[in-house]
């Protein structure tokens, strides 16, 4: 198993924080800090993945870090490697978490300190994810204060127009076959959480919508098999092809979305060694639909992953 290759049958723990910035220097931001750890036949792999887009010059840079001395403590939640830092400053492990990159140009240090209700996938956090069961739950709405470097200058966050999501994974189930997941923030105060996943041998498909609304309450529905993928485009670094554009159909309620890539970007890969396995793709989203026979729109990312 080459590092950091997630195979079949793991238990994998993942933990990622996504963050839409404001910056004092008028632009916006779309920044990822992806942590996480595999094992298989006693044998452990972690690895982080960060990116950054600046959305107003449409610069991106994203990579996966490959570092066998990298820890993590799942006791105390903190994950050091030579270039990404993600860690926990309170007993609970969720009340303030701290990112930090050194990677080339994805340098940034953030704060993220959860807001409101969480979101639990399927409405308890458990479901079936390719062979076999997982589980995730999210804090949607995080305040972020900080910093992030680009074109060589470091800038300032404006806490009161940004925002993070913070996601937890873990268990055995792994979607091999590729997946598509899209979350994304309403206009109404929706979040939502939308798994796109293939079957895995005889498993089944999953196909499953959750939305948490501002009282906190979820509403779990599943969705249309055909997800419409369209505007493609290719990664020169790993040759996987990639889609600008998804329709979304929500059995149950008036709901559909058209999710858009305003930037053809968000591969992150190891650019010494540019596998299926050690890649993922997180694109910024704009979203524009209906819910629940409401005109609405919104934001997000659109994440994408090709079968190993």
């Amino acid at each position: 198993m080459t590092q950091a290759q997630i195979t079949p049958g793991q238990l994998l723990n993942s933990y990622w924080t996504i963050y839409f910035l404001s910056a004092t220097n008028g632009h916006n931001y779309f920044v990822v800090g992806h942590i996480g750890e595999s094992t298989h036949n006693n044998e452990t792999a972690r690895f982080a993945r960060v990116s950054l887009l600046d959305i107003h010059d449409k610069l991106y840079y994203g990579t996966t870090l490959l570092d066998g001395n990298a820890t993590l403590s799942t006791d105390t939640f903190s994950f050091q490697s030579k270039q990404f830092q993600s860690y926990a400053t309170t007993a609970d492990q969720l009340s303030t978490m701290v990112s930090i990159s050194s990677a080339e140009n994805t340098t940034f240090s953030l704060v993220s300190r959860p807001q409101g209700p969480n979101i639990y996938d399927a409405g308890s956090g458990h479901f079936f994810w390719g062979n076999d069961m997982t589980f995730e739950y999210a804090s949607p709405e995080c305040y972020v204060t900080g910093s992030i470097t680009s074109q060589g200058q470091t800038i300032d966050v404006i806490p009161e127009k940004s925002m993070a999501w913070y996601d937890r994974q873990f268990g055995p189930g792994f979607g091999s076959s590729g997946w598509n997941l899209f979350i994304f923030y309403l206009e109404n105060g929706v979040k939502s959480c939308i798994w796109h996943s293939s079957a895995v041998g005889e498993g089944p498909a999953l196909r499953l919508a959750t939305f948490l609304f501002p009282d906190g309450h979820h509403e779990v529905y599943p969705i249309a098999d055909d997800i419409h993928p369209s505007t493609p485009f290719v990664s020169n670094q790993t040759g996987i092809t990639y889609y600008g554009s998804h329709e979304i159909n929500v059995i149950g309620i008036d709901a559909s979305f058209l999710i858009e890539l305003p930037v053809l970007a968000g591969e992150m890969t190891n650019h010494e060694s540019p596998t299926t396995g050690n890649t993922l793709f997180e694109g910024y989203s704009i979203v524009k639909g209906v819910f629940k026979g409401e005109c609405v729109t919104g934001w997000g990312v659109s994440e994408q992953k090709s079968p190993l």
